[in-house]
């Protein structure tokens, strides 16, 4: 909910989401992966998510997409 509050904050639209989990040896991972339209948010929604982050205390990564992925 942080994740997804934080980016309505700034108006970034969520397009696509896929999850996964897998057992490893330090215990069940989840990951989840949004793809989302931030626009000019994406400096702000990257300092955002950051600070979800260490208050969750999760790990969050922002990538951009370039045409030539989609």
């Amino acid at each position: 909910f942080a994740v997804t509050d934080a980016m309505a904050d700034l108006g970034v639209s969520v397009v696509d989401v896929s999850t996964r989990s897998r057992a490893s040896g330090d215990g069940d991972l989840y990951m989840m992966a949004l793809e989302a339209v931030a626009g000019d948010a994406l400096t702000a929604l990257k300092e955002k998510l950051a600070n979800v982050s260490k208050t969750v205390s999760v790990s969050i990564e922002v990538h951009e997409l370039d045409d030539g992925v989609m």
